[in-house]
């Protein structure tokens, strides 16, 4: 496992931003499904928007991934 020597509080400060971001690209990606279905209809939009689907599912394995890591040595407290 990889050991952090960066504070909970610096932690927090870089982390908070940077899933904020991926929150913010995941909440566009379901608006695009919902909002504007016919964007589906062409093959090519359709293709990225599955790509993107896949990229999002990854992001968020990686960002329970790391959360999981920070708080597990804690949970032995």
């Amino acid at each position: 496992m990889y050991e952090s020597k960066i504070s909970n509080a610096k932690w927090i400060a870089y982390d908070l931003p940077g899933n904020l971001g991926w929150i913010m690209f995941l909440m566009g990606l379901v608006l695009c499904f919902t909002k504007i279905p016919e964007i589906t209809g062409d093959k090519v939009i359709l293709v990225f928007l599955l790509l993107d689907l896949l990229c999002a599912a990854a992001m968020i394995v990686g960002i329970v991934e790391l959360i999981s890591e920070r708080i597990q040595p804690y949970s032995t407290l």
